[in-house]
């Protein structure tokens, strides 16, 4: 008997649904980086801590949805993510937090060359069966960054 690759899909973490190859769905992502000279930061690491499928996306317009997640949400987590929603459903009200990669959007400690941080990233995204994810660029949106002593106060990374 020959191996066989075995494939992948995302999880829904409100239904449980595997995702469909190619299907939208929305994750939000921790990415811990470290500030460098030349502006680009480089990602240390990376998780997601919410995947929710679309329909369960629109859903969470109606009704509230239980997130069976493997670490605790932050409360922006939560709240970006209906703000997501609603703003891709066409609303226009802004995001509450300040948006700024200078400063932590926790406590405004200023993010300098050398210090690592954690950059909070929600975005609409699809993978195609090699396992590629594609993240649909006009809809990526920082809800926040926060600085290494913030990040270890709120934060569990798996």
């Amino acid at each position: 008997m020959e191996d066989e690759e075995v494939k992948w899909k995302i999880g829904c973490f409100s239904c449980a649904r595997a995702v469909d190859w190619g299907e939208h769905y929305i994750c939000i992502s921790r990415l811990q980086r470290l500030r460098s000279e030349d502006g680009e930061d480089k990602i240390v690491e990376a998780m997601a801590s919410l995947q929710v499928c679309i329909y369960c996306a629109a859903r969470s317009q109606f009704d509230n949805l239980i997130f069976y997640k493997e670490v605790p949400l932050l409360e922006l987590e939560e709240a970006g993510f209906h703000w997501f929603v609603k703003h891709l459903a066409g609303s226009t009200e802004p995001w509450a937090l300040s948006r700024g990669k200078d400063n932590c959007s926790l406590c405004s400690s200023p993010i300098r060359i050398g210090d690592h941080y954690t950059q909070v990233e929600i975005g609409e995204e699809t993978m195609d069966e090699s396992g590629h994810v594609e993240v649909i660029s006009e809809s990526l949106f920082s809800l926040a960054t926060t600085c290494d002593s913030c990040a270890e106060r709120y934060m569990v990374w798996l």
